[in-house]
């Protein structure tokens, strides 16, 4: 009967997806707990990707963009060139990934369609296949609270991700993979927890954040002291980042000189200060709402299994260090939503394993941070996505080309 009413969901999202795309979303979100509804929602990603405009040249994706263009006048031999090249000592600079798909690419196509659908779709892949760690466990026990912190992670990353591809791909990688070595012990995956600065070479920042989770283990009062030491020294952390940058090398050090140029870091915070209200706060609330009530139930919950605690060692891991570069936004905001993200991961967990009285501070908090994530995370998304998604039949959408974007469609309707 489940097998049945499977393959009639599948039909139904399927034929629903043809049809309305747009209208599909609702399902996908309700069924996500499900294959059919996991697929769907990569298809869902890969639409937008095909769809997707450039939009402002300010972008990560308008750098995407260009590189694609620039790669299909490679040959074979520039292309293996390069990458001998970035593995050396002078250059040293990883990130192979993205620059393998572009060249890839344009060798069957030069439509910058086609490539950026290939990002998005697998954004979509590496989304759903985290979202299975916290649905299998959903599955067995069913509470609103696991559900909350799901519909949480979905949020987070929203199709705005695609203009930071590389990172959030990177993220996703790797809190699958630490999961894995975390709660389920298979050290076959630090590979994965290694890969990632193929992907990002920022990441190389987690993979320390990683063994200093692995080395510290499970002694609390250590963490308590590194959090403390976090506060203290995140206003000299900037200094000791200019005044340090030789130490690095290839494009660790050209990295590394980028995000601690002093005029950057100053029309980063003005640029800040001059946002709009929430989007100035949203992410410090959200950081000290999953810092203060990841606390709260680890020390609430007396026999909390291993691999929970290891996510909240980790967690608490990649906080500290978002409170140490929080003087460098650049840095600080896009690891606060790894955090963030793993924080979901934990969360989810918990509630699907413990059944806990909930009191209604933790409640509210919880809607209310949520609530807020989908209001400026949905405003960002629409200065993105493709007018077109919102048009029913998918031939039409495939085919059509238009630069209006939905923020477009908001605006004329304010």
């Amino acid at each position: 009967m489940r097998v049945s009413s499977e393959r009639t969901l599948s039909k139904f999202l399927y034929l629903l997806f043809f049809l309305w795309p747009i209208a599909g979303i609702y399902y996908a979100f309700k069924y996500i707990h499900t294959f059919s509804g996991k697929l769907f929602y990569v298809f869902f990603f890969a639409l937008i990707g095909f769809t997707y405009t450039i939009g402002n040249t300010a972008y990560d994706t308008y750098a995407y963009y260009t590189w694609f263009q620039e790669q299909s006048l490679l040959s074979y031999g520039d292309y293996w060139a390069e990458i001998f090249k970035r593995f050396s000592i002078k250059s040293l600079k990883p990130e192979i990934f993205q620059y393998s798909l572009e060249f890839w690419i344009s060798r069957v196509t030069d439509n910058a369609s086609v490539y950026f659908c290939t990002l998005s779709t697998l954004l979509g892949i590496g989304i759903v296949k985290n979202l299975n760690i916290i649905t299998d466990l959903y599955n067995k026990n069913k509470t609103f609270y696991a559900l909350i912190f799901i519909v949480f992670f979905i949020v987070l990353l929203s199709p705005l991700r695609i203009a930071s591809f590389r990172h959030y791909f990177a993220g996703l990688v790797f809190i699958y993979s630490a999961y894995q070595v975390v709660v389920n012990k298979d050290k076959r995956y630090l590979l994965g927890i290694f890969s990632t600065v193929l992907i990002h070479i920022g990441f190389a920042i987690s993979i320390v954040l990683f063994f200093m989770y692995f080395i510290i283990g499970n002694r609390f009062w250590i963490y308590v002291l590194l959090v403390i030491l976090s506060f203290i020294f995140s206003e000299s952390f900037i200094n000791l980042m200019i005044e340090n940058t030789d130490v690095f090398s290839g494009d660790f050090k050209t990295k590394a000189a980028a995000y601690s140029y002093e005029g950057f870091i100053k029309e980063t915070q003005k640029s800040q200060q001059e946002g709009l209200f929430l989007l100035r706060i949203f992410v410090e609330w959200t950081r000290y709402y999953f810092f203060i009530f990841t606390t709260f139930w680890f020390l609430k919950i007396k026999k909390l299994d291993r691999g929970s605690r290891g996510l909240f060692f980790l967690s608490t891991i990649f906080f500290s260090f978002t409170i140490l570069t929080q003087e460098i936004l650049a840095i600080s905001n896009r690891f606060s939503v790894i955090y963030f993200l793993i924080c979901c991961v934990f969360f989810g967990r918990i509630f699907s394993l413990y059944r806990q009285k909930v009191g209604f501070i933790f409640t509210s908090s919880s809607l209310i941070i949520l609530g807020l994530n989908i209001l400026v995370i949905f405003r960002q998304t629409a200065e993105f996505i493709n007018a077109s998604i919102l048009l029913p039949l998918l031939p039409i959408q495939l085919f059509i080309e238009s630069e209006l974007l939905l923020i477009d469609v908001i605006d004329f309707f304010r």
